[in-house]
């Protein structure tokens, strides 16, 4: 009823839904898994971290059983915490609104400015500005697989990080409707993956400084994950389990 109060149709709500799920997918979901992937397989200490942890997982459940129940990804914190700090390095997504009022942004510093927004102003703000603030995430250019890991965490001064200092995917009314879905697609593809190949970067993936994970493509940043400025080369090597 509420979609046709506001004249609009379940055919094209549907329309618009599956290419809201397309869009997500190609725009942040497969991204957000290569970088992921990239960067576990280029630390020898996250692959082996999480490999570890995927074995222990899958040795506890029943024999004949090849997926994994929402109870045991739960158990999968550290692929969580190797997928959002991928979102907190590469999400670049431009958030915009319109200000329904007049308002002023006063900034907690005393010494910053204050600005005036009038009432039909536009306004675009990139979550990531927070996601790289050296003053809320410590080496913030540096990929950290087990940063999310304690839930006590806290900023360089000793603060509490708040879970609203990383917004990949908004928030507020606004949030993403499909969030908690690609964090558990993501664990489940991941752990899958860890589960049955042993993989590695190719030598073809290795960059003169050592480095087999590719810079972001800043032409193509503001609409979902950053892409990558090349493609990379990964060995895949079917594990024999009895």
């Amino acid at each position: 009823d509420q979609y046709n109060s506001q004249e609009v149709s379940m055919e094209d709500f549907a329309k618009a839904a599956g290419l809201g799920v397309m869009m997500a997918s190609v725009a942040n979901s497969m991204p957000t898994l290569f970088w992921t992937l990239a960067n576990i397989l280029n630390d020898p200490v996250a692959y082996e971290t999480c490999q570890t942890k995927v074995f222990d997982v899958a040795s506890k459940r029943e024999a004949g059983r090849e997926w994994f129940t929402f109870d045991e990804l739960d158990e999968l914190i550290v692929l969580q915490s190797a997928f959002r700090e991928s979102l907190r390095m590469y999400q670049c997504l431009f958030a915009s609104r319109k200000a329904v009022e007049d308002f002023i942004i006063n900034p907690k510093e005393k010494i910053g400015p204050k600005y005036m927004v009038e009432k039909g102003t536009l306004i675009m703000s990139l979550p990531n500005v927070v996601h790289h603030d050296p003053t809320i995430f410590e080496d913030p250019k540096v990929y950290k697989f087990d940063r999310f890991l304690d839930p006590k965490a806290k900023t360089p001064d000793g603060k509490a990080l708040l879970s609203s200092q990383l917004r990949p995917f908004g928030g507020g009314s606004h949030s993403c409707p499909g969030r908690k879905f690609i964090d558990y697609e993501a664990r489940a593809l991941l752990a899958m993956m860890l589960l049955k190949f042993d993989m590695r970067l190719a030598p073809s993936s290795t960059e003169d400084d050592g480095s087999g994970v590719p810079d972001i493509d800043f032409k193509r940043q503001g609409m979902g994950v950053s892409p990558p400025d090349r493609d990379i080369l990964m060995r895949f090597r079917l594990r024999i389990t009895n």
